[in-house]
């Protein structure tokens, strides 16, 4: 449930850090499992699928964010119309917008960054499913259960899900981060273990996703705990996968 705030628009809304606690735990006790059933037991492809997709719908709000920031600046002549996009001039009117309009972000971020259905499957097949080729694009049948999972209504409530957080992500002040290796990043290591993070699986520092926890077993964390200024976000545990025998 959002959190409705004080102002004139009293369904504006932000979620409080205990409803973010309480959608991120639905997420990898229930959402996770439902939007990829075909990927547990190959975790290599899971946890780059899972952490890819945290990273593009992250991108998906900044940039959603700087084009209005961008756009307002153009209407207020703060920005000409031809500006360079990538100079430390528009950078810093961009900047001080931003900071200007933090409040307006957070109140109305349900309406400002507002995502329906359609939008989501485009960016899943713009964004996301390129950006998963090139671990995919080698067997057959890893891309033919990709197309199964992403074409499901789980798979879209999924993706509903990691807009919400994101969104409690990116507007905080300082903004909330996760420690995220994208596909493409992966693939240029050579080592395994700098492609995954490993552990031992100790129930008190770890959450098990696929409800099999064996102590003292290796695991590989799927989703990293958030982190705000250095420390972890609401005691969120790293969420893994152990490991069985033939992994």
């Amino acid at each position: 449930m959002l959190h409705s705030t004080t102002h004139n628009n009293t369904s504006s809304a932000f979620t409080l850090p205990s409803e973010f606690k309480k959608l991120w735990d639905e997420l990898v006790t229930e959402l996770i499992l439902d939007a990829f059933p075909d990927f547990l037991e190959q975790y290599k492809l899971f946890v780059s699928l899972v952490q890819e997709l945290f990273i593009v719908v992250r991108t998906l709000i900044l940039d959603t964010k700087r084009e209005m920031v961008v756009k307002m600046a153009k209407e207020l002549h703060l920005l000409p119309g031809d500006a360079d996009l990538n100079s430390d001039s528009t950078n810093q009117v961009t900047d001080m917008l931003q900071t200007k309009l933090q409040s307006v972000f957070k109140d109305y971020s349900t309406q400002i960054f507002n995502y329906p259905v359609d939008q989501i499957k485009k960016l899943l097949k713009d964004k996301y499913k390129p950006q998963c080729m090139a671990i995919l694009s080698e067997d057959d049948d890893a891309l033919e259960m990709f197309e199964d999972n992403v074409g499901t209504p789980d798979f879209i409530r999924f993706v509903q899900a990691i807009i919400k957080l994101q969104l409690h992500m990116v507007l905080n002040d300082p903004p909330i981060e996760l420690s995220m290796v994208s596909c493409k990043e992966r693939e240029g290591k050579s080592e395994l273990v700098e492609k995954f993070e490993f552990w031992m699986f100790n129930k008190n520092d770890y959450y098990c996703i696929d409800g099999f926890p064996r102590e003292g077993y290796p695991c590989v964390v799927v989703l990293p705990p958030p982190y705000r200024q250095g420390f972890v976000y609401q005691g969120i545990k790293p969420a893994v996968i152990v490991l069985s025998d033939h992994a």
